[in-house]
């Protein structure tokens, strides 16, 4: 899914960084990239899957197949969590940067009151379970700060989420058709279907090679 809207710091960096090569990992079917190309044309999107929209680049997000000191700008949103291990990838992301460029790390919060917002959260989960090769529900900021431990040069924000999905008739065909041998999708697909689907906050890690001096 997209960012709505978009953090201002990074609308900031990507016009900063306007005709340089900016790069979006673990792109998928390219929503956020479209996104990205409104404000900046020309991102390219990486991903491992060929999706059929395009990719143009297919290849591990950990392992980028990217020159060193050569990308202005790299985004990445709810690609984090999918990861095996994404703190291994750090080094690769940061040794790809320019000396001003930044690394951007986008990810949908976990909500946990009740109501449209927690039912994106419980849909995370139960879609976990259901497609194995999503590897992991949503991740908590404080769960990636303590992963990080004392390193420096991040900084970090947290945004109310304004897209609008567009997709439900979708989602919930899907829903419907594991709901036979999975109570909780059944659940989750009735609660949508009376309270709608909120995405809630997401989170945004910033990393920049200048904040580290």
């Amino acid at each position: 899914m997209s960012f709505t809207p978009l953090p201002i710091e990074l609308v900031r960096d990507l016009d900063r960084a306007a005709g340089a090569p900016i790069v979006e990992l673990g792109c998928g079917e390219g929503r956020l990239t479209r996104c990205l190309r409104t404000l900046v044309p020309g991102v390219i999107g990486l991903d491992l899957q060929p999706f059929p929209t395009g990719i143009d680049i297919v290849a591990d997000a950990l392992i980028p197949p990217l020159r060193p000191a050569s990308i202005a700008v790299i985004v990445q949103g709810n690609l984090f969590r999918h990861l095996d291990d994404g703190l291994r990838g750090l080094d690769a992301w940061r040794t790809a940067l320019t000396t001003t460029g930044t690394l951007w790390i986008l990810e949908d919060e976990p909500d946990m009151d009740d109501g449209p917002g927690a039912l994106y959260r419980d849909l995370q989960r139960c879609l976990d379970d259901l497609v194995p090769q999503r590897r992991g529900a949503l991740m908590s900021p404080a769960r990636f700060r303590n992963a990080l431990s004392s390193e420096s040069g991040w900084t970090f924000g947290r945004v109310r989420n304004r897209e609008a999905s567009d997709s439900l008739h979708l989602l919930l065909t899907g829903l419907d058709a594991w709901a036979g041998t999975t109570p909780e999708a059944a659940r989750i697909a009735a609660a949508i279907r009376a309270d709608g689907l909120d995405y809630g906050h997401y989170w945004w890690a910033r990393w920049s090679v200048e904040d580290t001096s």
